[in-house]
């Protein structure tokens, strides 16, 4: 609302909010969600895998992360073999930005950091977890597909033992190289 006033032939403009109607609150208003809800999430989710073993010079694929909030786990069997499905909140990112980013409240994830979110929630309750997922080039004989997972944190929870231990222990001498003859 514009006021004009004359005895001081200046334009003074002030602003009243409108209130919305009685009985009625804002609004909502929604935005479209950048990402897509699936059954159960894993490393499949972030990529194929078997693109490093396309590149010749390539010996690592930076595949995405998941990131989650564990709560429970469930363990079971298929024609696959033994399983185990963390249950809570997930989420991947793939790092091809072309891919969709995915959310599930099932979440399976390679066996190497598995058994740690395992014991986590076994200790302490819900587990929380970023993880960086790479697929590393190796030889047949070491993975009938021809790539391992490397797994790497990227957040340190503040009541992991380890963390604790190794910081009680502080900086240790190097061994000596051993001899070359």
């Amino acid at each position: 609302m514009a006021r004009n006033s004359k005895s001081n032939a200046k334009t003074e403009t002030t602003e009243t909010p409108e209130a919305p109607p009685p009985g009625r609150g804002k609004k909502p208003t929604f935005k479209k969600a950048e990402f897509t809800l699936v059954n159960k999430l894993s490393t499949k989710n972030l990529g194929d895998a078997l693109k490093v073993l396309a590149d010749p010079e390539g010996t690592r694929l930076l595949m995405g992360t998941i990131v989650g909030v564990a709560s429970s786990y469930q363990e079971g069997s298929s024609d696959k073999g033994d399983y185990v499905a963390l249950l809570g909140t997930f989420e991947a990112i793939p790092a091809d930005p072309s891919k969709q980013r995915v959310r599930s409240g099932k979440c399976f994830l390679p066996g190497t950091v598995v058994g740690q979110i395992m014991a986590g929630i076994d200790t302490g309750g819900a587990v929380q977890f970023a993880l960086e997922i790479v697929a590393k080039r190796v030889d047949r004989r070491d993975s009938p597909v021809g790539y391992v997972w490397e797994v790497r944190p990227l957040i340190e929870s503040d009541d992991d033992p380890l963390t604790a231990l190794v910081s009680q222990i502080g900086n240790l001498p190097m061994l000596p190289a051993p001899a070359t003859e």
